[in-house]
Order: structure tokens, then sequence, then C-alpha cells
């Protein structure tokens, strides 16, 4: 036990002495000096972190709404002549004021020249969440390409029930034009269905007519 006294009022003795020496002060509050600074500017950097939570897209972002958010959505498929396609999809964004509804498809040239491609024709019909319906027709140039497009856009005071939620469709090719025989009708080549696709867009955020006010 006395050794262990003994080394230790040695090394206290050893320890005042070199403190008292001026070049061992200057050192301890340079030290002093480095550690403070380096706590003070931890600590603004820390304070200038956002920490709000991030959102989950769309509207549902902490940060400011925005004007023109779009969801594109796209889908493809094939119709038989006279049976409607049932179709639904779901928009999830908050705050949905504008949906644009594009149906295209191309029709077949003819088999030959002994053949006349009458047209296709096809219908749509669109229903919002909050219950509105619109619908369309397009029928497509001989051998050439159609489409219909059917727009949804809540009103510029924008207080109405937003577009967001399912949207259910039924889009029907209600003539798919057979293949004509240009001298005999008994000679016709039935056409039965066609391909199409499909492209929804979806505007959310704020209503430029709300902007404006």
């Amino acid at each position: 036990m006395a050794d262990s006294e003994g080394i230790l009022g040695t090394v206290v003795t050893g320890l005042t002495k070199w403190i008292k020496q001026p070049k061992s002060l200057q050192a301890i509050v340079g030290f002093i000096c480095i550690v403070g600074g380096l706590a003070g500017l931890f600590y603004y950097q820390a304070s200038a972190i956002d920490t709000k939570p991030l959102g989950g897209g769309g509207a549902r972002s902490t940060g400011p709404v925005v004007t023109e958010g779009e969801m594109t959505l796209g889908d493809q498929g094939t119709a038989n002549e006279g049976t409607a396609v049932p179709l639904t999809y779901e928009n999830d964004n908050d705050g949905t004021y504008q949906c644009t509804v594009t149906l295209e498809w191309t029709d077949e040239a003819n088999a030959n020249r002994r053949y006349t491609n009458q047209p296709d024709t096809f219908d749509i019909e669109v229903t919002a969440p909050n219950g509105e319906t619109k619908s369309g027709t397009g029928t497509n140039p001989q051998g050439g390409s159609g489409n219909i497009v059917v727009n949804f856009t809540l009103g510029k005071d924008g207080k109405e029930t937003d577009y967001t939620g399912v949207w259910s469709l039924n889009l029907t090719l209600s003539d798919a034009g057979d293949q004509e025989a240009r001298f005999w009708s008994f000679f016709d080549r039935a056409d039965s269905a066609n391909t199409y696709t499909l492209t929804i867009q979806w505007l959310y955020g704020t209503p430029p007519s709300a902007d404006k006010k």
C-alpha cells in the first residue's frame, strides 16, 4: 500500500509542476478552446437539419402542395365485338382535381386489293369516385387509328369532392368492321376483335383556378 501511495504522490507532484509551466498552461487552454469550438459546430448543424417526417407521395407530403402533380397509368387489352370490358383503377392521391382518360386503337389495313376493311367503333363510359359519369364514342378512319378522350375537371371554385378513389370504366368494341369483298359479299371476312391502349392521367394538388384567387 505504501508503494502505491508513493507512486500516486510522485505522479500528482509531477503533473502539478508540469501544469505550472507556461507552455503547459497554453496547451491546456488551446485544447479546451478546440473542444468548445467543435461542440458549437455540431450543435449548429444539428439544429439546421429538417426533422419533419417524409410524406407518402402526392399531396400527402408535409411540404407545400404541388400545383401540378401528375400520375399516369397505362393499360392494354383486347376487346371482342359487342362485349363490354369492365375495368377499375384506383387513384390514391389526395386533392385530385382533374382526370383525362384516353382510349386508342389501330385498325388493320385492307386484306388485299379485293377487300375493303370497314372502320372500327369503340364506346367508353367512365365513372369517377364521386359518382360523376361521362362517355364517348369514336370511329377510326378506314385502315387508320382512332381515339376517344374523356376529361373530368372539378369546378372553378375547387370545393367539390375531389377525384381520389376508385375509377370504373366500361369499354366496348361496338363494331369491329369486317373485311368486305369488293365484288361479292359471299367472300366477306368477319372481324370480331381489336386491341386497345388505355391511358389515364390524374392531376392533383391545388387546382389552377384556386391559385388565381
